[in-house]
């Protein structure tokens, strides 16, 4: 299943993120197989980041959030919320569908024994 999880940040622990910045974005690459993408939310493109939004494929929606929650970001208290959503195709643009398509056939050859 797809989830959008979003992810609110404390605003006065922004010190957290540039400390712990390597360290979750080798967590977000060791977990591609199930955070399909990620980034930070902001009000302005140069502003500072107020959380994040992800797209997670999962078993169930206890997953995401324990996958969220997994997160250095998380673990060293610069998350503030996560949030959880069933994410439902209402229209993917034909890029996206095929990113997605390769992404899931990426992961078959990387996983077989994951693969129905």
């Amino acid at each position: 299943m797809l989830f959008a999880v979003l992810i609110e940040d404390h605003p006065d622990r922004l010190a957290v993120r540039a400390t712990h910045m390597a360290e979750h974005t080798a967590f977000l690459e060791q977990r591609s197989a199930h955070i399909l993408a990620a980034g930070a939310l902001r009000l302005e493109p140069n502003a500072a980041p107020k959380g994040g939004l992800w797209i997670v494929e999962a078993p169930s929606a206890m997953a995401a959030q324990a996958l969220a929650e997994s997160d250095p970001f998380f673990r060293e208290g610069l998350r503030r919320a996560v949030h959880v959503y069933h994410w439902g195709r209402a229209a993917w643009s034909d890029a996206f569908a095929a990113c997605v398509l390769a992404h899931q056939e990426l992961d078959a050859n990387l996983h077989p024994e994951n693969s129905s």
